[in-house]
């Protein structure tokens, strides 16, 4: 009971800060201080990412992007882990700086 009591008075504090410091308009310091607000709800109040993204009227998809545009990708994300079919494989990726590396190569990629 007491925990969502602390629950529900950290919804409550979150959705003031966001509307009175208009937050989602802020570009990305608004997007930090959100993520921010996100990740002390989850932590210290277990609030799941989901219940705080309908609270301010954001997606989750949106909510996820700001917070790898924030941290980068050590997050574990499904997003950051997904390979779509048009990616390069790791092995084509390393032969691809090799080549650029070879000396023999640089009259394909340096201007005179």
């Amino acid at each position: 009971m007491a925990n969502k009591l602390k629950q529900e008075r950290y919804k409550t504090y979150l959705l003031s800060e966001v509307l009175k410091n208009d937050l989602k308009n802020q570009k990305r310091k608004g997007r930090e201080k959100i993520v921010e607000l996100f990740d002390i709800g989850k932590k210290e109040y277990g609030i799941g990412y989901a219940e705080l993204c309908r609270l301010i009227g954001i997606h989750v998809a949106t909510f996820k992007q700001w917070r790898i545009d924030i941290h980068g990708c050590s997050y574990n994300f499904k997003k950051c882990e997904t390979v779509t079919t048009n990616d390069l494989m790791e092995s084509e990726k390393n032969q691809i700086f090799k080549l650029l590396r070879d000396h023999k190569f640089t009259h394909c990629y340096l201007k005179a």
